[in-house]
């Protein structure tokens, strides 16, 4: 019997250590490490790489050091970032999260940062509000699915409870007292498992002690052990019933990896439309100042002319009024330039006000790389005109070449194929819910004084329960809707099937009309510069009027937005059609590396087909 009360009191002191010594801390460590592994162990079983994945967010973000440096305002310490907030009482970490380090170099961020387009996207992947939500969801997933395999472990429980009990209404005890105090102890450790054909087996061992504490030692002890057993032979058996919920957890968790991948490529092209729409716009600023200068001197002369008689006061103030109208639309592009700019900034996850601007080097680099592409000469000398010519550029495919690879490499399709199969599945489980329900259930229970002869008595019983399938009425609705579900799930198949090719097909049209239109805008700039010049030289001859000029000034300056246009739209839209065809891949940095399509087939892979080339480097 000592031997006995030592074991259950070592079990006892063993789960209250084990759950005693755990702190929040622990709990959260443990949480981490589960979900990274979860998630790790995925993306290597799917893309056969190391994962660097992590929701932390850096100590030193870039928008704390950016308000704290350039003197920002913001209303509430949460603006700095969680780790600046102010802990409540009882919060359970102190020292979570941990508070930011002030940096030593903070004066460097107090002037105006330049950005490249690499950085821009490098700061998005760790600053953006969006793409934090998304790797949360990840992490969530893998959360869910350590839930859903918790089902199937050993769940083991502990308690212990302590009373006492004074009763006044009793007879005169031996002492005089008429008072009886009551010491109830005990103690409780069990087991249970859920096996994976439905069983549910579970036990547990239970020690007591009642002392009467007005009567010296008298006192009662009492052991007890039971274990029951329920297995489902029918409706809810078999291992494709039980796990059904630990298989869909799974395959969310797979599901959740692909769309936070397809994510980070729309996210990367879309930072890279963005931070080309801000320099397009910067460079409107410029043909528009340029245009204004222009138009000014243009409007000087017009007054020179009009005092001589050779220039009539129509003519004078139609040209003072392009000059105003050149004036107002230069001032309108810088003011729409910085609405763009700001937005951009809170796309990057950065505050508006914060003093940033963009590498207009970027923008040169993007025609020197287009034009050495596609073989044009997107600055032509004067006289020598444009050579028109349909050579395709790196990235036209061949149309079923290119649907062939959009079909076997998008995620988002093998998120809609897989739920298909989820479907499926679906219909046989509640297909199974129309069975009888048939369970086996068993237990035996002992109980005694005397802790050695525990186990010579004990009560033993079996059940066999039954309910026959008489009333269904609701399980036969859900089965007839299963299928529904199944044929809603096929047309969404085929939908995202259809729009991947319309996509595809679309893209590879622009980039054709894109590459065509450069060429036709390209000589357009040309022909543009030789008629400002040519009908300025005339107009001092008095051989055109100055509408003549005027209208040619209009027309460079919008030959010049739409080659700019034409150039940042085909760039984009090589990077939209990768991404299309599955086969941009987004680097732990959140750079983007493309594809080479000289070395490209149906059989590729995108981690197959990917070659060296960083975001800009062309």
């Amino acid at each position: 019997m000592k031997n006995t009360l030592k074991f259950l009191a070592a079990c006892l002191i063993i789960i209250i250590v084990i759950n005693g010594c755990k702190g929040p801390k622990q709990y959260r460590e443990e949480a981490d490490k589960v979900a990274y592994d979860i998630i790790h162990d995925a993306e290597k079983d799917i893309f056969d790489r190391e994962s660097v994945f992590t929701i932390e967010k850096p100590e030193d973000a870039l928008r704390r050091r950016l308000m704290e440096a350039q003197g920002l305002q913001y209303s509430h310490n949460g603006s700095l970032g969680m780790e600046n907030l102010d802990k409540p009482e009882f919060w359970p970490e102190e020292n979570f999260p941990p508070v930011a380090e002030q940096l030593d170099n903070l004066e460097k961020y107090s002037d105006q940062i330049i950005l490249s387009l690499d950085e821009a996207l490098m700061i998005a992947a760790k600053n953006s509000f969006e793409y934090q939500s998304r790797k949360e969801n990840v992490f969530s997933a893998a959360l869910n699915l350590d839930l859903a395999e918790n089902v199937f472990r050993n769940i083991y429980s502990g308690s212990t409870s302590h009373s006492i009990t004074a009763d006044t209404d009793v007879p005169t005890s031996p002492s005089g007292e008429d008072v009886l105090v009551t010491a109830d102890n005990s103690a409780e450790f069990g087991i249970s498992k859920m096996l994976k054909n439905g069983a549910r087996i579970s036990a547990s061992l239970a020690m007591s002690i009642a002392n009467l504490l007005t009567f010296g030692d008298n006192a009662s002890k009492g052991f007890g052990a039971d274990a029951s057993v329920s297995i489902p032979l029918l409706r809810g058996s078999g291992e494709h019933i039980v796990l059904e919920e630990l298989t869909q957890t799974q395959r969310n968790l797979v599901y959740a990896v692909y769309e936070f991948e397809r994510y980070k490529k729309e996210f990367a092209v879309n930072i890279a439309g963005s931070y080309f729409s801000v320099l397009r716009q910067r460079n409107q600023i410029a043909n528009a100042k340029a245009n204004y200068d222009s138009v000014k001197i243009s409007a000087g002369k017009s007054r020179k002319l009009a005092e001589t008689g050779r220039m009539s006061n129509v003519e004078r103030d139609q040209a003072v009024q392009d000059e105003l109208d050149a004036r107002n639309n230069w001032i309108s592009t810088q003011q729409s330039y910085n609405s763009t700019l700001d937005s951009f900034k809170t796309t990057l996850g950065l505050p508006p006000d914060a003093d940033i601007e963009l590498n207009s080097d970027e923008l040169e680099k993007l025609v020197e790389y287009t034009g050495k592409s596609l073989d044009i000469n997107l600055k032509p000398d004067l006289k020598t005109p444009v050579e028109f010519k349909d050579i395709p550029g790196p990235y036209e495919l061949d149309e079923k070449l290119a649907i062939e690879l959009a079909l076997k490499n998008r995620l988002d399709l093998k998120v809609s194929q897989g739920e298909v199969y989820d479907r499926q599945r679906n219909v046989i489980i509640r297909a199974d819910r129309l069975r009888a329900e048939v369970t086996l259930n068993g237990s035996a229970q002992f109980s005694d004084s005397n802790a050695k002869s525990l186990l010579n008595d004990g009560q033993y019983r079996a059940l066999l329960t039954i309910d026959l399938p008489i009333e269904r009425t609701s399980e036969r609705n859900s089965y007839r809707e299963s299928f529904i579900s199944l044929d809603r799930s096929v047309r969404s198949l085929q939908q995202t099937e259809d729009q991947i090719k319309l996509e595809v097909r679309n893209k590879l049209r622009r980039l054709q009309e894109q590459r065509l239109s450069l060429q036709i805008q390209a000589e357009s700039v040309r022909l543009a510069q030789n008629r400002v010049r040519s009908t300025t030289m005339y107009l001092e001859d008095g051989r055109v009027q100055m509408r003549d000029l005027l209208d040619a000034e209009r027309s460079l300056l919008s030959a010049k937005n739409n080659i700019t246009s034409s150039i940042v739209t085909y760039r984009l839209t090589e990077l939209e059609l990768q991404r299309d065809l599955g086969l941009l891949t987004i680097d732990n940095d959140g750079l983007w590396v493309e594809f080479d399509p000289k070395n490209i087939d149906a059989n590729q892979t995108p981690a197959a087909a990917k070659h060296e080339q960083s975001s800009t480097d062309a």
